[in-house]
């Protein structure tokens, strides 16, 4: 697990780089994915992220990006959140069908049978294991190249 829980708005871009700092900033505004930890409460002041709220981010980028509406991130990010909260999100994969519904399949192997038994149905579907392991390595290579830096000065 990551050492670090909190994150700035400047972290979560380098972090995240498949979003803007304008969406980060409207998503905010709009309640998409809202900082756990800090939203911003005036001009200068700061939000504040919480590891989740990362993962959460990737996802809407992710969805977005395959054409799911709004909705259907706003109820997939709701269902990311409540299920995150009793289960490791290793090998978590969330499915978005056309219809708005949202499956999390816990194993690979049963996106095949998920599918047949929705058959005719278009679904997004959305890695969630996967973006949480490629946050936790770049916050990782992020830390190395930090330390590294320090022990040349």
């Amino acid at each position: 697990m990551l050492r670090k829980q909190q994150f700035q708005s400047g972290e979560v871009l380098e972090l995240v780089p498949s979003i803007t700092f304008r969406q980060l900033g409207y998503w905010a505004m709009t309640d998409l994915v809202k900082p756990s930890v800090q939203n911003a409460a005036g001009k200068g002041s700061r939000r504040i992220y919480a590891w989740l709220d990362l993962v959460a981010l990737q996802t809407v980028a992710d969805l977005f990006d395959a054409g799911a509406s709004v909705q259907r991130i706003r109820k997939a990010v709701r269902q990311l959140r409540r299920y995150s909260k009793a289960h490791t999100l290793a090998q978590h994969l969330l499915m978005v069908s056309a219809d708005g519904e949202i499956y999390e399949v816990l194993e690979r192997n049963k996106v095949g049978q998920m599918l047949s038994k929705h058959a005719g149905q278009t679904f997004w579907i959305s890695p969630v294991g996967d973006f949480a392991r490629q946050i936790e390595k770049r916050l990782t290579e992020k830390e190395e190249h930090k330390n590294s830096v320090r022990s040349l000065a």
